[in-house]
């Protein structure tokens, strides 16, 4: 719960996350229902052979890789940002935190000991943070998508 705490400060971003990841899924699944109408059509149906038929579907096909691929870019960087101020929005809370302990207290912990919770501790969350935003929001928006898109083709299988 500390975490969403944390993160509370960052909505905005995290919602671009949330946003370049669902078009990101998107562009992602749109691909095989080009391959299937390529075959379809541009193989064994009606247009069979027309290579300009063929040709526009590859252009819309590389179009949906190169957005698929600027929007993982994106929300890579974006995911990162955010990652990164809330690791310096935590270090910045620890150091607070450090700097009014009572001379008793500072005894009891050694240096080394806030000298890793300064550094290896928040970079670990800082990790969490990275790989929380990006691959385990994406797997349920995948999901999501996919069955969206089954489910909008029809029974034809």
């Amino acid at each position: 719960m500390r975490l969403v705490r944390l993160l509370r400060g960052h909505v905005r971003e995290v919602a671009a996350v949330l946003a370049l990841l669902l078009v990101q899924s998107l562009c992602e699944l749109s691909l095989p229902r080009y391959m299937s109408a390529i075959v379809n059509v541009g193989v064994v149906g009606s247009k069979a052979g027309n290579m300009s038929y063929l040709g526009h579907m590859a252009l819309v096909m590389f179009g949906f890789c190169v957005g698929s691929l600027v929007a993982g870019a994106l929300s890579g960087l974006v995911a990162s940002r955010v990652a990164a101020a809330v690791s310096r929005d935590l270090r910045h809370d620890v150091f607070k935190k450090v700097m009014s302990f009572s001379p008793a207290e500072v005894t009891r912990f050694s240096q080394s000991s806030l000298i890793t919770r300064c550094t290896n501790d928040v970079q670990q969350i800082q990790n969490m943070i990275v790989i929380m935003l990006r691959m385990v929001v994406f797997a349920p928006i995948m999901g999501v998508v996919a069955v969206v898109q089954v489910l909008t083709m029809g029974g034809g299988l």
